[in-house]
């Protein structure tokens, strides 16, 4: 009685780290109807600053050439956003959410990063992202305007 306790005991601990395993290896296509790529200097710099609004499913990608940290800030962006930092596979590798307007406080990836995407307070919630999901980056580029 006890080995069959413990092999089915083995089997449900399987069965939850598989379904675990699948859920953050799957890629994730964002409902974004619009994304505005940041992919020059001069873009990178400007961000959404000045911006007094950002429609619900709007976002910003910011592209790099290479994997680094990156540091954001909020200065001069008068709207709440979460940032996702992604690495260059397309794994999220921090969600920064509900960032404070205007703050001049230094809000770092952690780890290197190609991608940011910045997108209204709340949303990464709705879009269930978390840190290790994967996020279809080639459909945000398709999709911008």
């Amino acid at each position: 009685m006890k080995k069959l306790l413990l092999a089915t005991a083995i089997l449900i601990t399987c069965a939850v780290l598989l379904l675990i395993y699948m859920n953050s290896s799957r890629i994730h296509t964002l409902p974004l109807t619009s994304v505005e790529i940041a992919d020059t200097e001069k873009e990178r710099n400007r961000g959404l600053m000045g911006r007094n609004e950002l429609c619900r499913s709007c976002g910003m990608l910011f592209v790099y050439n290479n994997e680094a940290v990156r540091t954001f800030w909020m200065k001069d962006t008068p709207i709440s956003l979460d940032i996702i930092f992604i690495d260059g596979s397309g794994k999220v590798v921090r969600v920064a959410k509900n960032v404070q307007p205007n703050s001049e406080v230094s809000i770092s990836s952690g780890k290197p990063v190609q991608y940011v995407l910045e997108v209204n307070t709340g949303m990464s919630d709705e879009y269930g992202l978390r840190v290790g999901q994967k996020i279809d980056i080639n459909s945000l580029l398709i999709d911008s305007p």
